[in-house]
């Protein structure tokens, strides 16, 4: 068997073994080589044999991980929702950029930690790295440009730091009212009022509100079919996520008068869209951006749209609770949201007003009863 292996003018012994692709329809072979014997060398190819057919075999390249990712982007995310495609490039070109002269062969564990420990500060941004990275490291363990399980011993000792959600906070029952009383006095453009009592109103998500049609807007409800996904340079009009989110959504007694009025001032696009630009194209990113910052001059406290939603959520939630007129399932509905969701995000806003219902009853409840002699000392 030692005789196929050819030994060079140097003394080294070497031969050729494919590595389990193909280029050009054509299989690719690899280079073996020992400066030892030709025994040594069939110890060699043996266990290169073993380890491709298990996949630990990878395919030597002069792509950089960088470009592999931006490559990546376009092919495995090319239908993701644009914001999650945002998300994935804000990634690959602010932070990844590093590896623009890296080949998979030379991507260490020791690198991966240098770029989470330049942007420690941001821990949000740190879990967004690492969950971009992992998958381009699994997506080049199927093109065998890595080694199969390479992935996680390149993240086994990678450390980040602890990300803590920002606790979702509601509107005090003051910053409401000022948000009302400005809806009722028409403080505000027509566009921008109409897009508030929306989500004030009606609790629509940014990207339902911004989608609407002036069709979608009946006499005492809202039509909710399609969603709004505003793209650092492109705008796209999709169907909602899942069947939840086609649902339809009474307007309360207090908003119709407030829509109706906005809406005698706004000239919907050629195609009906409620929310526009200046030339009268659906709106953009840069558009809402000012739209909103033109309604926040108008307070002298700073919330999001989606934290609107959220108050109104939970105004609902207490409602429920109270005076039961609403059930979680409704809610759910409302939302377009499944009752695990309302339950598992504001459950504990339920409990919190069970548990202080039953505190407050139990203090006063006490306080009437006649009180009990104390027990001396000398009685133990």
């Amino acid at each position: 068997m030692a005789t196929k292996y050819k030994q060079q003018a140097d003394g080294r012994w070497q031969t050729k073994i494919w590595d389990g692709t193909y280029k050009d329809g054509k299989k690719h072979y690899v280079a073996l080589i020992s400066s030892k014997s030709s025994k040594d060398l069939e110890r060699i190819v043996s266990e290169y044999i073993v380890k491709r057919e298990k996949g630990l075999v990878s395919v030597s390249t002069t792509m950089s991980v960088y470009e592999y990712a931006q490559q990546w982007l376009e092919v495995e995310k090319g239908l993701s929702e644009s914001a999650t495609r945002d998300m994935y490039r804000n990634i690959i070109e602010k932070h990844l950029n590093v590896f623009s002269d890296t080949q998979f062969e030379y991507l260490t564990s020791y690198k991966i930690q240098n770029i989470i420990n330049n942007t420690a500060d941001r821990p949000r941004t740190c879990q967004q790295i690492v969950l971009t990275l992992k998958q381009i490291c699994k997506s080049a363990e199927s093109d065998r440009l890595l080694p199969s399980g390479k992935t996680i011993e390149l993240f086994n000792r990678v450390q980040i730091p602890k990300y803590k959600a920002e606790e979702k906070k509601p509107l005090t029952a003051e910053q409401c009212k000022a948000i009302y009383n400005a809806l009722v006095a028409h403080v505000l453009p027509p566009r921008s009022a109409l897009f508030l009592s929306l989500i004030y109103f009606c609790g629509l998500r940014r990207e339902e509100a911004l989608a609407l049609k002036i069709d979608d807007i009946q006499s005492l409800a809202i039509r909710v079919d399609k969603a709004l996904h505003l793209g650092a340079t492109t705008t796209e009009v999709k169907t909602p996520k899942s069947e939840r989110g086609y649902r339809t959504v009474p307007l309360p007694a207090e908003s119709i008068p407030i829509i109706r009025d906005t809406l005698t001032g706004i000239t919907p696009s050629s195609d009906g869209y409620l929310f526009t630009t200046r030339n009268g194209d659906i709106i953009t990113k840069s558009s809402y951006i000012k739209m909103w910052q033109g309604i926040q001059k108008h307070f002298d406290f700073e919330f999001t749209a989606h934290q609107l939603r959220h108050t109104y959520c939970t105004r609902l939630c207490y409602e429920a609770y109270h005076n039961r007129t609403i059930s979680v399932k409704q809610i759910a509905k409302l939302l377009g949201d499944t009752e695990k969701m309302v339950t598992d995000v504001y459950g504990h806003l339920l409990e919190e007003q069970e548990q202080t219902a039953k505190a407050l009853k139990n203090i006063f409840s006490s306080s009437s009863k006649k009180a009990k002699r104390p027990i001396a000392v000398d009685e133990l």
